[in-house]
């Protein structure tokens, strides 16, 4: 008889893990957030998926999917239904829960991630390696090297502007992977080469002037730390006292070096062109929850949660103190024709699709998991993940799949001081 041929599915899941990094290739199926790596995540799911529905205690959850889905024929009836932006939604909402169970089922199955963390920390090196040639075309106008760049990446627009991106969608991404992909599994192993991989990107994006966002967010991840281990560990409190010292200095680096940063501390949000773009999404629709309270609690649907910035244009419109309405001038008069449903940031995404009161239980269900997790640095990931999902809104990114992974796993973790 003749063996049947087995599938090592884990070349799909390495794949993956490999290709987190490099979201920005030209055959993306997005543009938003570019990546394939997510895709490679759920094939690898759907392989093993009658191994890994052993592991599915989700009773609640599934409910709530029932219930949302419930409003969402009822929304659809008074509002709009979008076959691609349902199925956008749809799609990522899937992927990302399909990666939570695909993290926590690799696990189960090699008890380590060893290997994960080294597949990780080559792919992040090649990023680095990948900006730094960028820096050098953009610094000595080596148009050759730029134009092969906007042949392989999706979106290179940036380095036409002299802005190095590394090999993420856009500059403003490189935070979500340092303190959403990185740090979560450096306090989940302890491996200091991934330590000194988040300091590299950090001082590589300070010195190539990349952006404010992973600035800004450096400081804020660093005060939350700080504070923590102070908090946890009376030992540390002489650590506050390092806090109190180093913001000052901090903020006067970021003043002297970057003056989108000043403008903003100087003015506001709405000083800056691409914080004041994404406030307005989430001011707008806070004034378009106003008008019709009712979806505010159902929701108004799967793929729509631009109706509600519509709705709230005029008014939010009467406080934006920018120039730049580009971004934003389409969303004046609702577009039922419109593949746009990007609300940039989870929280108000969540509310306009699926109404308050699946937020309010999500929530609940995130304290649930918080609870019953013994990782001893839980609090501070997830107030640093849902930080960084305060300025980012895709269902399938890894960050918060990644963290309640962790925080499911560590009864049976094994931590190694590397």
């Amino acid at each position: 008889m003749k063996k049947s041929l087995k599938i090592n599915t884990n070349i799909f899941f390495y794949i993956a893990v490999f290709l987190v990094p490099f979201e920005n290739l030209f055959f993306a199926p997005t543009a938003g957030w570019a990546t394939i790596a997510p895709i490679l995540f759920g094939i690898y799911f759907i392989l093993n998926i009658n191994k890994i529905i052993k592991l599915v205690k989700i009773k609640n959850i599934w409910i709530a999917i029932l219930i949302a889905f419930a409003l969402n024929i009822y929304n659809f009836i008074l509002t709009d239904f979008s076959v691609y932006r349902t199925g956008n939604t749809l799609i990522t909402l899937g992927l990302g829960v399909m990666e939570y169970y695909t993290f926590v089922y690799y696990y189960e199955r090699n008890k380590l991630l060893d290997k994960v963390i080294k597949i990780l920390l080559v792919a992040y090196a090649i990023s680095i390696a990948i900006g730094i040639v960028q820096w050098i075309a953009i610094k000595f106008n080596i148009s050759f090297i730029i134009n092969l760049f906007h042949i392989l990446l999706k979106r290179s627009n940036y380095l036409n502007v002299g802005r190095v991106q590394f090999s993420f969608t856009e500059p403003s991404f490189i935070s979500m992977h340092l303190y959403g992909v990185l740090l979560p599994l450096y306090y989940a192993t302890k491996n200091k080469k991934v330590l000194i991989t988040i300091v590299m990107f950090v001082l590589l994006s300070f010195l190539f002037n990349s952006g404010v966002r992973v600035i800004l967010d450096t400081l804020i991840v660093i005060i939350i730390m700080i504070i923590y281990h102070a908090i946890a560990n009376k030992r540390n409190r002489k650590y506050l006292l390092i806090v109190i010292l180093l913001i000052p200095l901090f903020i006067f680096m970021l003043f002297s070096n970057n003056n989108r940063f000043e403008n903003i501390v100087t003015n506001g949000v709405y000083a800056d062109a691409s914080l004041a773009s994404r406030f307005f999404r989430i001011e707008s629709s806070i004034y378009g929850y106003a008008k019709k309270p009712i979806n505010f609690i159902t929701g108004y649907g799967l793929g729509n949660s631009t109706i509600p910035i519509a709705e709230g244009f005029d008014k939010a419109y009467l406080n934006y103190k920018n120039e730049y309405t580009y971004e934003i001038i389409g969303y004046q008069t609702y577009n039922e024709h419109s593949n746009d449903n990007a609300s940039f940031c989870l929280y108000i995404r969540i509310i306009s699709e699926f109404g308050i009161l699946i937020f309010a239980f999500l929530i609940y269900q995130v304290y649930k998991i918080y609870k019953n997790s013994t990782f001893a640095y839980k609090l501070p990931l997830l107030l640093i993940v849902g930080y960084l999902y305060l300025q980012f809104d895709s269902y399938a990114f890894y960050s918060i799949w990644l963290v309640f992974a962790i925080l499911n796993i560590t009864k049976k973790l094994e931590v190694k001081e590397k």
